[in-house]
């Protein structure tokens, strides 16, 4: 985010990160900014300062399978503070996302946000495509 006034994350963005040494284009979503505490919640849901964190509704129906709430995957996430510098991103299918709750994702900084995605250009899900993103 180069051009014109800086951009200041905020909580519920999604954005697109140049992640890793091969800058791979990652799309998440932040939920967590400097200073908060963010902590697995029950049923693949996440807590933010205590408090449930609830994604914004999906323009159409997910052709995602249903989690059985096992979060076998995510079970080295522990409650963390995030730390002044950085953020905490998740994708939108929390049962099923490389992010912040697994140890090897690097720390995200404003730094390696390159820009945000304004639309849903393809999706499996044709009702999905063209939808704003929130």
């Amino acid at each position: 985010m180069q051009y014109g006034r800086p951009y200041l994350p905020k909580r519920d963005d999604v954005v697109m990160l140049d992640y890793g040494a091969d800058h791979a284009l990652f799309l998440k979503r932040i939920i967590g900014l400097p200073g908060d505490v963010v902590a697995a919640g029950p049923r693949d849901t996440m807590l933010v300062n205590g408090k449930p964190w609830q994604a914004p509704p999906a323009c159409a129906k997910s052709l995602l399978v249903e989690s059985n709430g096992d979060r076998s995957a995510y079970s080295g996430f522990e409650e963390t503070q995030v730390q002044p510098g950085q953020l905490f991103v998740v994708g939108d299918n929390l049962s099923n996302s490389f992010d912040s709750r697994v140890a090897q994702f690097e720390p995200v900084t404003p730094a390696k946000i390159i820009g945000r995605p304004l639309m849903i250009y393809w999706s499996r899900e044709r009702a999905r495509i063209g939808c704003p993103v929130r």
